[in-house]
């Protein structure tokens, strides 16, 4: 069955552009579906759960002691309801080039989370949350995402730490000017291993493992950008400081994409890195690392050309200037597998800066401004120059909000933001400013 690609491909990909069927075998479909199933009958609870827990709420809203966050137990058991409402107004709801499509939407979000303490150390929770979006004119943008999650947690004496769990998402992602085609409904499933252990408290060895199947309901979409990832870690920690450990690590990264014949997309991606981590009690906390990154396609007849690599960098880091102020960054460069266009990837390089001040004790107000550079390696027809170039695109913005917390359990929000892409393919530029309102009730 030949189904077309959402947009032009590269000429050597087109020649060998064919789809198949389903396979059983690619998927391990029995597994798969059973995982699946019961994860949904899981969403389904939940989703009850919720409800009850929005009747939790309204009983205990009160100032008392008793509805403080944390306090609803059923003997070990931590019961812990949310409820958030939302109300923004975004300018380019549909983030065009020109004429631009504004509108009001109100999104009401819904959570539980269960936390169950086993023998002290351990733990085991499930959590669920709904973000329900209603447009006030383009009511046909109205989605209902959700989201089901489970942690299982081992801190075991002597140095062994455990992490098992899964997350399932049933959701759309909104329709916008660049993928035209109107809501892409998908689920996604994420299942996710980790083993630490330290020794003698200034070595620590980390395994991590996490499997990713992401499926898209529309048929070009499902048959085009449908895919699974296999990725695994070894990270090694040598303590230096008291607080402050050397790293090195390997990350693999499998992408296939089952219904693409002859394995156009399916690549490997890997990572190695050498760095420094911060323990969260630190006044400096978070992670620095840096390293090289090669990206491999498993078609080397076709593809061989399309290999890459480049020089990378991950950064997560908290700075705790005062009690009240604090900065936080984040930076990245690595490879993203691309959905559309006459490329399967692209590179990106970026970073975002937030600074928290603290208020006296009811008022929080932040800053965040963050730019992203995005560097496409195949050439595809530009109609703005009539020649076939390299698009390059760079995303920035900037926002703010003001929190006030006006009980330990109710808290109220104002945030702005705007962003804007500039591309050298002007039919990818846009700009959006979004003003919202919003109040969390949380016990």
């Amino acid at each position: 069955m030949e189904i077309k690609a959402p947009l032009n491909l590269p000429e050597a990909w087109l020649a060998r552009r064919s789809f198949s069927a389903f396979s059983a075998s690619a998927f391990s479909a029995s597994a798969l579906s059973a995982s699946v199933t019961i994860l949904a009958i899981t969403l389904s609870v939940l989703s009850v759960l919720s409800v009850l827990s929005v009747l939790c709420l309204l009983i205990f809203l009160s100032p008392s002691p008793a509805a403080a966050v944390g306090n609803l137990h059923l003997g070990p058991l931590r019961i812990l309801p949310s409820l958030s409402a939302t109300e923004f107004y975004d300018d380019n709801i549909f983030l065009a080039p020109d004429h631009e499509k504004d509108d009001f939407v109100t999104v009401i979000s819904p959570g539980l989370r269960l936390v169950l303490p086993i023998m002290a150390r351990h733990s085991f929770q499930v959590g669920y949350r709904a973000d329900l979006y209603a447009y006030s004119d383009y009511q046909d943008e109205n989605r209902q995402d959700q989201m089901a999650d489970c942690l299982l947690h081992f801190d075991f004496p002597g140095g062994l730490e455990i992490k098992a769990g899964d997350k399932y998402t049933q959701a759309a992602e909104p329709r916008t000017h660049e993928y035209a085609g109107g809501k892409r409904f998908f689920v996604e499933d994420t299942a996710f291993a980790e083993v630490g252990y330290r020794f003698a408290d200034v070595w620590k060895v980390q395994f991590n493992y996490e499997y990713i199947y992401h499926r898209y309901e529309d048929a070009t979409w499902h048959y085009w950008s449908s895919y699974y990832n296999h990725a695994g870690s070894t990270t090694i920690y040598l303590r230096f400081l008291p607080k402050t450990s050397a790293l090195a690590e390997f990350r693999l990264v499998d992408s296939t994409y089952p219904h693409v014949k002859y394995d156009l997309r399916d690549n490997k991606i890997y990572f190695l890195y050498g760095g420094l981590f911060w323990d969260p009690t630190a006044k400096l906390s978070g992670s620095l690392k840096g390293g090289y990154t090669w990206k491999k396609f498993e078609d080397h007849d076709v593809a061989k050309d399309y290999d890459a690599d480049t020089w990378s960098v991950a950064a997560d880091l908290l700075w705790r200037i005062t009690d009240y102020t604090q900065l936080r960054l984040t930076a990245e460069r690595l490879y993203q597998d691309y959905l559309m266009e006459a490329n399967a990837y692209y590179r990106t390089t970026g970073g975002t800066l937030t600074l928290s001040q603290k208020i006296l004790t009811k008022f929080t107000l932040t800053a965040k401004g963050y730019a992203t550079r995005m560097e496409f390696p195949f050439r595809a027809y530009n109609p703005d120059r009539d020649e076939r170039m390299r698009r390059r695109d760079t995303l920035w913005g900037v926002g703010g909000g003001l929190l006030y917390q006006i009980q330990d359990w109710l808290s109220a929000e104002i945030e702005y933001a705007f962003r804007k892409r500039d591309s050298n393919f002007s039919y990818f530029d846009y700009d959006e400013n979004r003003l919202a309102l919003r109040l969390n009730l949380a016990l």
